[in-house]
């Protein structure tokens, strides 16, 4: 499935916890090679989800605790990710956008370190993929 955007839509996304308790981060990586991370960064916290939960990114929650985002450049072929893991992965959030090839590195060493320590580690992803355009 694609999901088709285009300049001005606000971009939300529906998915399910996995089978498990967990903590859920998704990322938006664009057509220029950046990363915007949708949950969390330095607006919207990191949260723990009850397993087979509902939750809808980039919708207004009462608490506050989201980030609308509006499709604009660059646009092109994009690709959302959003990934869940049985213990947080990082304490402090990352910048909101980075560049993608550094984080995907570090992110990487830090999926690593997390199986290390706990030999009952769970990690699953789901990908989106996006098509953006102006109008």
């Amino acid at each position: 499935m694609i999901y088709r955007y285009v300049e001005g839509d606000r971009m939300i996304f529906d998915i399910t916890a996995p089978d498990y308790d967990a903590w859920i981060y998704v990322d938006y990586f664009d057509a220029s090679g950046m990363v915007v991370h949708l949950i969390p960064n330095e607006k919207v916290t990191l949260e723990r989800h009850a397993a087979k939960s509902s939750i809808t990114i980039g919708a207004d929650r009462t608490d506050g605790n989201f980030m609308a985002v509006t499709v604009g450049p660059p646009y092109g072929q994009e690709i959302a990710v959003a990934f869940a893991t049985s213990a947080p992965l990082f304490e402090t959030a990352r910048v909101t956008v980075e560049p993608a090839g550094p984080y995907l590195d570090w992110l990487s060493d830090r999926i690593r370190e997390a199986r290390a320590a706990d030999p009952g580690f769970k990690g699953e992803w789901v990908y989106f993929f996006v098509a953006s355009s102006q109008k």
